[in-house]
Parts: structure tokens; sequence; C-alpha cells
């Protein structure tokens, strides 16, 4: 488990700061890769959590006692914006802050977020209809939005190489 956690905080650490350090080899790159992945997985999964929280404050009377789907809905705007913010700065390390670009980003980040629900949907539609079970069809379409979705961001929203 030690050991484990060591490597997994090794490729948080593994960012574009060590760019300089190591020139381009395949090796290098794939890690770079994996390293920015698991930095947007854990923002993904950072921003469940707020989701969660935000909706669950504003809907039984903590913060305020709005309807569940009003709640909802500001918990996804919140998670949306916290999201783009850590993955602007912590994943992708991108430091322009400028008003006009980073509007244009956050734009582009929740266009790429709807994709992702659309595709998150569609593909459990179609797996469950075709049979297969709820569970493995959300865990199978969360997989292929979720990869999609960093791959989208990292081309698209961040305007980096998708390999490397």
């Amino acid at each position: 488990m030690v050991d484990y956690t060591k490597v997994v905080w090794s490729l948080y650490k593994y960012g574009r700061k060590s760019q300089t350090r190591v020139e381009s080899s395949e090796h290098r790159r794939s890690v770079l890769f994996l390293s920015k992945a698991a930095r947007f997985f854990t923002v993904g999964a950072s921003g469940l959590a707020i989701n969660f929280l935000v909706s669950f404050l504003l809907s039984n009377g903590t913060l305020a006692n709005l309807w569940y789907v009003q709640a909802t809905t500001i918990g996804i705007a919140v998670s949306i914006t916290t999201n783009f913010l850590l993955n602007k700065i912590w994943t992708f390390e991108d430091k322009k802050f400028s008003i006009l670009y980073t509007l244009k980003q956050y734009g582009l980040f929740l266009l790429s977020s709807s994709l992702g629900i659309s595709t998150k949907l569609t593909l459990v539609y179609l797996m469950v209809e075709s049979g297969m079970s709820y569970n493995l069809s959300l865990i199978c379409a969360v997989a292929a939005a979720s990869i999609s979705n960093f791959v989208l961001n990292k081309k698209w929203t961040f305007r980096e190489k998708v390999w490397g």
C-alpha cells in the first residue's frame, strides 16, 4: 500500500516543471500523460464530492431549503467551476489568467463537460437497452466519457498535445 501511494505521488509530482530536465523520450511522454490523467481524474473525484456536498447543504436546510433539482443544478455549476479552476492550475499548469482568455477556456470546458454528460447518457441508454446491466453500463459509460473528456480538454481547452 505504501509503495503504491509513493508511485501515485511521484506521478502527481512529475508534471510540466520537470520537462526541462528530461527531453521528449517516449517513456517521458507516457509518464507525463499518465501524470496529467491522474491529476484530471483526481480533480473529477473532488468535483463529485463538491457536487454532493453543495447539493446536500442547499437542499436539506443547512444553507438553504431549495428544491432538490435547484440544489443539484447549483451543485453541478459549482463543481464544474471548481473542476475547471483546479484543472487549469494543477493538472495543466496554465498560468495565463487574463479575463478573456480564461472565460474562453471556461466556455470550452463547459462545452466539453456537456459533451461528456451526453456521451455518458447515450452510452448508458444504448448498453442497458442492449441487455447489459445498469451498473455495468454506468461503469463503462463513466470510464469512456472520462477518458474522452480528459483527451478533449487536454487538446481543445488547454491546447496541449494529446500524447506528451
